[in-house]
């Protein structure tokens, strides 16, 4: 059952601080460093999805660093 709220905690402080990520991306957009608006919104949507679960299921056997850069 402790498990259970730790874990509930960790995964709302992930969410609080993927959504702060989130929010400091947009308000930053530039056209001219990130070109099409619907392609950034887009990529921060997909980075916001990755910052919600822990990192260490971020590596898999397909694992690419460069996926996790912006193109």
């Amino acid at each position: 059952m402790g498990n259970n709220s730790s874990r509930q905690i960790k995964e709302e402080k992930l969410k609080k601080e993927a959504m702060e990520k989130l929010n400091m991306r947009i308000s930053s957009y530039n056209y001219q460093l990130h070109g099409n608006h619907f392609e950034y919104i887009k990529w921060c949507r997909a980075q916001y999805q990755l910052d919600c679960i822990e990192k260490y299921s971020h590596k898999g056997t397909n694992y690419k660093p460069q996926n996790n850069l912006k193109p």
